[in-house]
């Protein structure tokens, strides 16, 4: 089954670095900034890393890194990346609920990667899930998508010297979306497409912290002003 993003994973960085510039990096290094103040060393899952985004510079840094990610293609790029940069990271091409390996001591689902359970038990099942990779007393790094986000039509507009990007919302029924995205370039020479779509849904934070008491976390109270926004919202859950 296509998961989202495997059409365009060869292009994702690409396709990002040349749509958001500067805003792209400082959100990763804010990102970063956050978790080696978190958990100055340890051993970390990384849920939806994408093409390493977080990963690989932890890693870099000297963190035990695992890395989860359920698009192929994505899984792919990471590989791809950890291969010419010399790096061991373990890269598990599955969903959050289909993983299982020995605890970690931070979980991190960035970038709106809870954002795509569009089921309240498949939130479930994923909670869990996190939950029984953690050590006791370990923590859970994650962002939410805030409502403000679901009320823009159109997300991204980008259009320079031959490169565009535009992702837009098409709403399906209370809380649920399609995610569309459509960008086109030159990438090494070799021009690029992309269309590709997916459903996300918006989750309130009430909700989202009902299920996680009861499985078993306890909200930390941490606020992140440096990373949180009307678009998203970071939270840190801790183990009991």
């Amino acid at each position: 089954m296509n998961q989202p993003h495997d059409n365009w994973s060869k292009y994702y960085d690409f396709v990002y670095q040349n749509a958001l510039g500067d805003f792209y990096d400082n959100v990763t290094n804010k990102t970063l900034n956050v978790i080696n103040e978190l958990l100055p060393k340890g051993k970390v899952v990384d849920y939806g890393a994408g093409t390493g985004r977080i990963a690989i510079p932890l890693k870099k840094q000297g963190y035990e890194v695992i890395a989860v990610e359920r698009s192929s293609g994505m899984a792919s790029e990471i590989k791809k990346k950890c291969k010419d940069c010399c790096l061991d990271i373990p890269v598990h091409n599955c969903s959050i609920s289909e993983f299982s390996n020995e605890e970690v001591d931070l979980a991190l689902a960035l970038y709106a990667v809870l954002n795509y359970s569009i089921s309240e038990n498949e939130l479930k099942r994923n909670i869990v899930a996190i939950y029984n990779q953690l050590k006791p007393s370990g923590y859970l790094f994650f962002d939410l998508l805030g409502l403000w986000f679901f009320k823009n039509e159109e997300i991204i507009n980008v259009s320079i010297d031959g490169f565009s990007l535009r992702e837009w919302l098409i709403q399906h029924e209370e809380n649920i979306y399609t995610y569309h995205q459509e960008g086109r370039g030159v990438l090494s020479g070799n021009k690029f497409h992309f269309n590709d779509e997916a459903p996300i849904r918006y989750w309130d934070l009430k909700t989202v912290n009902d299920i996680f008491v009861e499985i078993g976390f306890e909200d930390t109270q941490s606020t992140f002003p440096q990373l949180s926004s009307e678009s998203s919202t970071y939270k840190l859950y801790k183990k009991l």
